[in-house]
């Protein structure tokens, strides 16, 4: 029976020595198999068998074939399997995090949802689950998480009768798709118990960390889903480094505003731009990066962003609520329509920024074909006759006017 298979009872054993029982083209059955062959959402082991490398292993009528490639093996020939542990220690990770997440989202969503779809693969591990979950929801799901990782709460399984076992209430199972006599029972100790094949870590505290990357809804079979993405481990870890350092950049971009209030003053921005959003992360991306700015000594920073054809009118209206927000910010945009060899410019400044805009537009107009107008904040206008090179002289000029003015 499947459930007796070595990757159930021994899902740490990495080489196995065993002997080729038949063969099918490229498709090898072994007297004993360690390789996991996919179950439960969970994807297929990957190694070698005697340096070559397995593609997959395929359940077939209740055995493990594996799939390789090229090989001259024959019937009664011993082999070794090596497993890649580091790809299926991953997803054993991710699947036992997977059972946390969905008894965590259980007690905080109650029966408005329901499991439809589990897909835990290397590089990515996902549920959807029917019904609509909020960020909320899934903040404080996450938090209970990994307070079950961080407790090392034990993971057994068992083998029930399945007739036994639908008599537990708390057995998070899909009974319309289990047929067999028996069913493999996975227990978090003192979390959850949920019908499932595939492998698991002996202990949460396996995994570390656990971070929801992100959420989307989407209709599947016409009912309303939310598809959940999640990392594990390493790339959990990595992610939730990540996005401290942005908030740290957050922080410089707007300084006087406290931590609490600043998810609301980004989100304030993209709200009032709905539909625009990709172009106002654009924007904050630029401002928290370095090479796209010169900071002078007094840490005012100066920002440049250049467009093909015109600048969008949202990135005018949008940089200038940045500038209200932050203390020392010089905004230049650049855009530049090749047809008609005309630049675009657009220079906005925080009023703490003390420099004069008359001053800037003498000597664009000293230099350039510049027609425009200003205030005492912005100047917009235009540039006939140019080439793309002048964008460079351009803002050297603008920097060496700024520079002079407050650095001396």
């Amino acid at each position: 029976m499947m459930f007796q298979m070595l990757y159930y009872k021994k899902p740490y054993l990495r080489k196995l020595k065993t002997t080729i029982r038949e063969i099918r083209g490229n498709l090898l059955l072994l007297e004993d198999n360690i390789f996991f062959p996919g179950a439960g959402g969970q994807a297929s082991d990957k190694g070698s068998l005697d340096g070559i490398e397995v593609k997959e292993a395929l359940l077939i009528d209740s055995e493990v074939w594996l799939k390789v490639d090229h090989h001259q093996l024959r019937k009664g020939t011993i082999v070794e399997l090596k497993i890649d542990w580091d790809h299926r220690y991953k997803l054993m990770k991710a699947h036992t995090a997977e059972h946390l997440l969905l008894r965590a989202i259980t007690q905080l969503a109650g029966n408005s949802v329901e499991l439809y779809k589990i897909e835990i693969k290397k590089d990515s591990a996902k549920v959807v689950i029917r019904g609509q979950l909020t960020w909320s929801i899934l903040k404080r799901a996450m938090d209970r998480v990994n307070e079950w990782i961080w407790e090392g709460r034990a993971v057994t399984d068992r083998l029930m009768e399945t007739s036994m076992a639908k008599g537990f209430h708390d057995i998070r199972a899909r009974w319309e798709r289990i047929h067999n006599s028996q069913v493999r029972v996975v227990f978090i100790e003192g979390v959850d118990a949920a019908a499932c094949k595939g492998l698991h870590v002996h202990n949460t505290r396996e995994i570390r960390m656990f971070h929801v990357k992100g959420f989307h809804r989407e209709r599947l079979e016409g009912l309303p889903c939310t598809v959940v993405e999640f990392l594990v481990d390493l790339d959990a870890i990595r992610e939730m480094q990540t996005r401290s350092f942005l908030i740290g950049d957050l922080q410089q971009l707007f300084p006087t505003t406290p931590l609490k209030n600043l998810v609301n003053t980004v989100t304030n921005i993209l709200v009032e731009n709905r539909g625009n959003v990709k172009t106002i992360k654009t924007i904050l991306t630029h401002l928290m990066d370095p090479d796209n700015m010169v900071i002078l000594p007094d840490e005012t920073r100066i920002l440049r962003i250049t467009f093909q054809n015109s600048i969008p009118k949202v990135v005018m209206k949008t940089c200038n609520k940045l500038v209200e927000l932050y203390q020392k910010v010089v905004i230049c945009l650049f855009g530049y329509d090749y047809e008609k060899a005309q630049l675009q410019v657009y220079f906005t400044r925080s009023k703490a920024v003390k420099v004069s805009l008359g001053g800037l537009i003498s000597v664009l107009k000293a230099s350039t074909t510049w027609k425009g107008s200003g205030n005492d904040k912005v100047i917009s206008g235009k540039i006939f006759s140019a080439e793309v090179s002048d964008i460079d002289r351009i803002w050297n000029q603008i920097l060496s006017f700024i520079h002079s003015t407050l650095v001396g």
